[in-house]
């Protein structure tokens, strides 16, 4: 991990939040006010990743409205409209937007994640079996 190799510390941040941070940022140099929106990922398999957000709160850091969670791609955008969400789709996530959500929950001291990896759903891969008995 590059954070140990270089003696500092690992600061875990969720990739919505990086896009949403961009976003945000992005936003208030153009005067323009983003609202409730949610920042969608591909996750494969005809799902669907988000996490609705609403501004920045008084670290700079973005207010997140609800967990990351799943959605199949036929209900997502009603479940969005449901929230009251603008639907933001990300392809990429900006990795100078995650090092300053990283540097803005430091200053903070604050937390943006725990420490063990996030996954909204349990793995394709199952550990594999005893060897069969050959007679």
């Amino acid at each position: 991990m590059y954070a140990l190799g270089r003696g500092i510390p690992a600061v875990p941040v969720p990739s919505h939040d990086g896009v949403a941070l961009g976003v945000l940022l992005s936003d208030a140099l153009t005067a323009t006010d983003t609202g409730r929106f949610a920042v969608v990922t591909d996750a494969r398999r005809r799902e669907f990743a988000f996490t609705v957000y609403e501004g920045l709160d008084d670290d700079g850091l973005p207010v997140r409205l609800s967990d990351a969670a799943l959605s199949p791609r036929d209900e997502l955008d009603d479940r969005l409209d449901a929230l009251g969400a603008r639907r933001l789709d990300a392809s990429t996530v900006s990795a100078a937007m995650i090092a300053l959500a990283a540097a803005r929950a430091l200053d903070a001291g604050r937390s943006l994640a725990g420490t063990e990896p996030l996954y909204l759903r349990s793995p394709d891969v199952v550990a594999a079996h005893a060897p069969k008995r050959v007679s």
